[in-house]
C-alpha cells in the first residue's frame, strides 16, 4: 500500500509551523508594544530617518529589531520604559529591520546581530549595545550621553 507523499509534505510543513511559533511566538507580540501605546516613541522607517534620527536636536535612541526576534520582544519593555523615563530628552526610536527599505539603514549601521540599540547624537553613532543588556546598562549610556551634553 503506497502513501500520498503530498499528505508527509503537508505534516512536515504543520509540525515546522508549530515549532517556529513555539520557538518565536506570533510576530504580532513584538508590534502589540507600539499598538498598546506603552511605546512612547517613534516608529522608524527610511522615509522618516533623516528627520528623526539625522536632524534630532535631541539624543537618539534606535532599536533595530524584527518581528521574528524573540530576544527583541523581550528587550521592548526596556525600549518601552526607557522612552517614557526619558521623555523630552531623549528620542526613542524602533526601526523593524524587515520593513521595506530598512536594510539600508541597517546595513549602514553595520547591524549584523538584533536587538542592537545605537545612541545617537547630531546624527552621528555614539554609542551601541548589541543583545539583551540589563536596564541598567541602557541607563549608564543615557548618563554619560546626558554628561557630555553639559
Amino acid at each position: 500500500m503506497r502513501q500520498n507523499p503530498l499528505i508527509w509534505v503537508v505534516i512536515i510543513l504543520a509540525v515546522a509551523a508549530c515549532f517556529y511559533l513555539l520557538r518565536n511566538g506570533p510576530p504580532e507580540l513584538v508590534e502589540e508594544t507600539i499598538a498598546e501605546g506603552s511605546f512612547e516613541g517613534v516608529a522608524l522607517t527610511p522615509a522618516n530617518w533623516e528627520e528623526q534620527v539625522d536632524k534630532s536636536p535631541l539624543p537618539v535612541m534606535v532599536d533595530f529589531w524584527a518581528p521574528w526576534c524573540g530576544p527583541c520582544r523581550k528587550l521592548a519593555p526596556t525600549v518601552a520604559a526607557l522612552s517614557r523615563e526619558n521623555a523630552g530628552k531623549l528620542r526613542v526610536g524602533k526601526l523593524n529591520t524587515d520593513g521595506v527599505g530598512a536594510e539600508a539603514i541597517s546595513a549602514r549601521f553595520q547591524v549584523d546581530g538584533l536587538p542592537t540599540v545605537v545612541f545617537f547624537v547630531g546624527g552621528k553613532e555614539v554609542e551601541r549595545l548589541v543583545g539583551i543588556h540589563p536596564k541598567a546598562d541602557y541607563d549608564k549610556v543615557l548618563k554619560s550621553l546626558a554628561q557630555s551634553a553639559h
